[in-house]
């Protein structure tokens, strides 16, 4: 084998070590993360229609929420989705909040960008080190 077939036959495995991800893994990595990409990004549009929503649609577009992405979380929760079950509260978490606040709070100001960011503070690193512990790299 000359260097250069070496050079390609290694260099995948080794970009798949650089992002924590197995060469051959069964789940591409949209998989792995698109849902929790998406219950972000869903937080941040449904609280942004609730900033010039009535109440009223607010708590009822609230509970829907709820209620749509728990039979989300049971859902990728039987196709094995989360690392643990605490990654499945971490979800939970952010499904919980919604009804909280669209029961609880009548206002709904620019504030909850910062409730977001730290739902993603929590729910993206804890994530990705649980992959990456769950296919073997653990340094």
């Amino acid at each position: 084998m000359t260097k250069l077939n070496i050079f390609f036959q290694i260099l995948p495995k080794q970009a798949a070590r650089l992002i924590c991800l197995p060469t051959r893994s069964n789940k591409p990595l949209q998989n792995q993360w698109l849902f929790s990409f998406l219950l972000i990004s869903f937080y941040v549009v449904l609280f942004e229609v609730w900033r010039v929503a009535s109440v009223d649609f607010a708590r009822l577009s609230g509970v829907a929420a709820f209620v749509l992405i728990c039979w989300q979380l049971r859902r990728k929760h039987s196709a094995h989705y989360f690392t643990c079950n605490w990654d499945l509260l971490i979800h939970f978490s952010i499904a919980l909040d919604i009804l909280l606040e669209a029961l609880l709070i009548r206002e709904h100001p620019r504030s909850f960008y910062l409730c977001a960011a730290a739902f993603g503070l929590v729910l993206f690193p804890y994530r990705f080190f649980k992959l990456r512990e769950k296919h073997g790299h653990s340094h």
